[in-house]
């Protein structure tokens, strides 16, 4: 490894220190750190300077301080370049992080003698598309979330799969997930968790107003339609939770696999259960 990037979320009060000392760590160890003249860190809020966009090609790892936002801000981000992540948890849950803090330092140690696999999740994409012309594209690692808008008012969305019907919902929105956002905002509206390496998409409603609707798996390699109805105000749709669009009566929303695949930096054999059951025990036991 030769040099590294580390992006931050600003916000956190400790970011700016942290990344100070892990560029003199890494300097330390003849490592070099890419970062802005004035900063320690590129932040993962905006849009990245183009003056910064041809060094990253030779950037070997980028280092996240932040929690699972910030990581998927960051993939965004560096879409271009499809870089090794590795999160350090300054967040919450943290399902993305791979470093706590109290770990870091000797994590650092593991990363540079080169004892880290990297953990390639499935992406997603979406096209909006308007009276037969695409209008906006988006990529996501977690998921694409169709949603109503301001006013609190049921909307309609028909779902197709590779150009079948399959089923109408009256409701507050539906999600579409990759098994990585499985245990994201998908959770949350009762879809099902998914093992990371699987490849295919959940699709959820967001409180459908139907007696009998349930998530719905479908392959990695489906095509997802999804047809926006709404003649009482405008819906959005977003990717990750980011990147909002706004939506018109009649709108489609193709989504599919995506031909790049994020890359996690991962420590050891820790097991995406053994994370699963320790973040949501963890969770579970704040709230107590």
């Amino acid at each position: 490894m030769n040099k590294i990037a580390i992006f931050m979320n600003d916000q956190k009060s400790h970011a700016y220190d942290l990344a100070e000392r892990i560029t003199v760590f890494f300097e330390d160890h003849g490592i070099q750190v890419y970062h802005p003249h004035d900063k320690p860190g590129f932040s993962c809020v905006g849009d990245l300077d183009e003056k910064y966009f041809n060094e990253f090609s030779s950037v070997d790892m980028i280092l996240v301080l932040g929690g699972d936002g910030t990581i998927l801000a960051v993939t965004h981000l560096l879409i271009d370049w499809n870089l090794p992540i590795l999160g350090i948890n300054m967040g919450k849950m943290g399902f993305l992080a791979e470093v706590e803090l109290e770990d870091l330092f000797s994590s650092l140690e593991e990363v540079i003698a080169g004892r880290y696999s990297i953990d390639e999740r499935m992406m997603i994409k979406a096209e909006v598309v308007r009276k037969g012309a695409p209008i906006a594209p988006l990529y996501g690692l977690n998921d694409i979330i169709v949603n109503k808008g301001i006013l609190a008012r049921t909307v309609v969305i028909d779902i197709y799969v590779d150009g079948e019907f399959v089923i109408e919902y009256p409701s507050d929105g539906v999600i579409v997930s990759t098994p990585t956002g499985s245990t994201a905002y998908s959770l949350s509206a009762g879809g099902p968790i998914v093992d990371p390496n699987l490849a295919l998409m959940v699709i959820s409603g967001v409180c459908p107003h139907l007696l009998h609707a349930r998530p719905l798996v479908v392959s990695g390699d489906a095509k997802v339609d999804i047809v926006f109805h709404s003649n009482a105000a405008k819906g959005v749709v977003t990717a990750d939770g980011q990147h909002p669009f706004f939506l018109e009566d009649g709108d489609h929303i193709q989504i599919s696999s995506f031909h790049k695949k994020a890359k996690l930096v991962r420590l050891g054999e820790k097991h995406f259960y053994d994370t699963l059951n320790h973040k949501l025990s963890e969770r579970f036991s704040r709230r107590v």
